[in-house]
């Protein structure tokens, strides 16, 4: 527990410094915040508290969101590809935070896996091995397949994998 108080300290810490010397790039920003099926998610959510109490006062909206109870993480299966469109799966696209606020383009059934996508500039980085998805996203976007088979193994996919600020 204490590791985990330090981390969250740690990241509060680092957020409010950053935030103190970049706060207009927060104005008018939407952050949706995911503590996922951890079992001290409550004990994170306290902490989350004062996050979204500092975002709030430098102009930031911020949901503290649930996902479906078989959805490990928010990132697992939704990837924003613009500012206004997301890429879903067919169980996330039923989150009311997600449908009044956005674009979403829903996978098909069995597809679930390319919603962790992650899009740089006009390339989307798609993993590798779902067909249908690259059919339909490829009228848009410019794919780029990536094998991401031992990742999955432990839930994890592009998005987890890439710093982005």
């Amino acid at each position: 527990m204490l590791k985990r108080f330090i981390l969250i300290f740690i990241l509060l810490l680092s957020f409010n410094i950053y935030a103190q010397n970049n706060s207009e790039s927060l104005k008018n920003s939407e952050i949706y915040i995911n503590v996922g099926k951890y079992k001290e998610a409550l004990d994170i959510l306290k902490n989350l508290e004062n996050l979204s109490n500092i975002l709030h006062k430098l102009g930031a909206t911020v949901e503290i969101c649930k996902t479906p109870d078989d959805i490990l993480h928010f990132k697992s299966e939704c990837s924003a590809l613009d500012d206004d469109v997301i890429l879903v799966s067919s169980k996330m696209a039923q989150l009311d935070y997600l449908k009044s606020n956005y674009q979403l383009i829903e996978l098909p059934i069995g597809e679930e896996g390319a919603a962790n996508a992650l899009r740089i500039n006009d390339k989307l980085l798609l993993p590798d091995g779902f067909i249908k998805a690259e059919e339909m996203l490829s009228k848009k976007y410019n794919i780029i397949k990536i094998k991401v088979d031992e990742i999955a193994k432990v839930d994890a996919g592009l998005s987890c994998m890439s710093l982005r600020w």
